[in-house]
């Protein structure tokens, strides 16, 4: 009796452990600093002559995530083969423990320094979405959080990098109208376009020009698509330089890191005139059996985001990397442990208001 007491008790503690491994969808990661206040680091820091594709920016991966739950839908047309309905339901918590990467809305990143936003859509039973596989919440959040605050930080940048973008029947011009009816208080997002895309080259536009000399706030948009009438965005493809390493380690990051920079200082008149993204964010891989027991036993994307921030931001060379990758894009972009929020844009700052 007392054996078979013990064992159901192992039982017991095993079916819990591995329920709470399948379902549960907890970070354990503190939340970010509230008290820190970035909102003016571009009009504070940054010369209106500046090129903005020279602009050091913190930007976030993945960034309108934070709403991904063990509840989330899978969103439409997904391509994501590790991630299917039986995943999802038997193991929610895990595959969102693997989706979300960002742990503040679009206010709390911009509060917190981040001005380049990676941008997942998809078109989903009716409405916009952002997603990362698993849907997290309608685009128009975002987006009105975004307008505010454009609307009262004048001569701040912000880039709205459209990465990917599942249309699902309909065409860009049906994102742009959309975006264009989202408002705050009579404006859109495309409203702080304030120059034309056609008539200045990316590699051209000031940061003086963006902004209209500092007397508003200025945007920058992506997008996979030719430039058409109206003169919005930017062709991805001819505008950045932002480069997947696909690690999961921080080591090897490092190791990727640091062939993309001596890559991109070799080259540097190929892209001069493009964004270049540090894309410094580990991401979990399958790819062997090694790598995939790493992954799983990192918990989350966030928390583990969280240990490997802090470590690059520590590094002797970090700011070598930002002399040719200006954009600094990691997960979990505002995370305080070992300071890294207040530190990366304190160096971040202090790289913008050299003379």
């Amino acid at each position: 009796m007392k054996k078979l007491r013990v064992v159901l008790i192992i039982a017991f503690l095993f079916m819990g452990t591995l329920f709470f491994v399948l379902f549960s969808d907890a970070t354990f990661t503190r939340k970010p600093d509230g008290n820190l206040d970035f909102s003016r680091v571009i009009r504070d820091y940054v010369a209106l002559e500046s090129r903005v594709v020279d602009i050091a920016m913190l930007g976030a991966h993945n960034a309108f995530t934070d709403n991904i739950s063990s509840r989330g839908e899978i969103a439409a047309g997904n391509t994501n083969a590790f991630v299917s309905p039986l995943v999802n339901t038997l193991a929610p918590g895990l595959v969102a423990r693997l989706m979300a990467c960002q742990k503040s809305d679009a206010s709390g990143l911009l509060q917190r320094g981040v001005r380049y936003f990676d941008v997942r859509l998809v078109f989903h039973e009716g409405e916009w979405f952002t997603h990362h596989t698993l849907l997290s919440s309608p685009l128009r959040d975002y987006l009105l959080q975004i307008v505010e605050f454009l609307h009262y930080n004048a001569g701040e940048l912000v880039v709205f990098d459209i990465q990917h973008v599942r249309l699902e029947g309909r065409q860009f011009a049906d994102l742009w109208a959309y975006i264009a009816q989202v408002t705050y208080r009579g404006r859109s997002l495309l409203d702080f376009v304030v120059y034309d895309t056609r008539a200045v080259a990316l590699g051209d536009l000031t940061l003086g020009c963006a902004t209209l000399a500092g007397a508003s706030a200025g945007l920058v948009i992506l997008a996979k698509t030719p430039v058409t009438e109206g003169g919005w965005h930017y062709f991805y493809d001819s505008s950045i330089r932002s480069q997947w390493h696909n690690r999961i380690r921080t080591r090897e990051m490092v190791e990727a890191i640091q062939g993309e920079s001596l890559y991109l200082a070799e080259n540097a008149s190929r892209y001069a005139n493009r964004f270049r993204v540090n894309q410094a964010q580990t991401t979990p891989n399958f790819d062997s059996v090694g790598n995939a027991l790493y992954s799983l036993g990192t918990w989350s994307v966030i928390s583990h985001n969280a240990r490997h921030n802090a470590r690059l931001v520590a590094r002797e060379d970090f700011t070598e990397w930002l002399e040719v990758m200006p954009i600094f894009m990691v997960d979990f972009s505002d995370t305080r442990r070992g300071g890294f929020n207040a530190r990366v844009m304190g160096v971040i700052n202090g790289f913008n208001s050299r003379e």
